[in-house]
């Protein structure tokens, strides 16, 4: 009986020290789950695509080389990656590269499978011109600019 009670301590230990390495796995790649999550999820690539196209990929490059030269400063070490060292400078290129490569893949997945986030305003459609009051009781009425309510030119 002493043995089978052990035996169960045993897979009760195995089985602690697995969800130990489960969480630590999860919080150490926590931050790229995170980013591919939004760029599935989050960002509207029916929007973000052609934005993209008429030029603001240029700025989106020139952020992530500047990410892969910060990163190749703040930690500068080479990585032995499938038997391979690959030196500092590129290997962290290569990782920045490799998540810019996925979250165009999330868009593209996001535009074929039609997963679109939901619509959120900002600011309420219609109404008056934007301020959010009305037209009597707040001084309008004797300071010279009658009904225009852009305030450019009056105040």
């Amino acid at each position: 009986m002493a043995e089978l009670f052990f035996s169960l301590l045993d897979v009760v230990a195995a089985l602690f020290y697995l969800i130990v390495e489960l969480l630590r796995q999860f919080f150490y790649y926590a931050l790229a789950l995170f980013w591919l999550a939004w760029s599935l999820w989050a960002i509207d690539w029916r929007k973000l695509g052609p934005a993209l196209s008429q030029g603001a990929a240029v700025p989106l490059v020139l952020i992530a080389i500047a990410v892969g030269v910060v990163w190749a400063g703040a930690d500068p070490r080479s990585l032995r990656f499938l038997g391979v060292d690959l030196p500092n400078f590129y290997w962290q290129f290569g990782v920045v590269g490799l998540m810019l490569t996925v979250t165009l893949a999330c868009g593209w997945l996001q535009l074929r499978m039609g997963w679109y986030p939901e619509e959120v305003q900002l600011f309420p459609e219609g109404g008056h011109h934007g301020h959010g009051h009305g037209h009597d009781g707040h001084g309008h009425a004797g300071h010279g600019h009658a009904h225009d309510h852009g305030h450019g030119s009056g105040h």
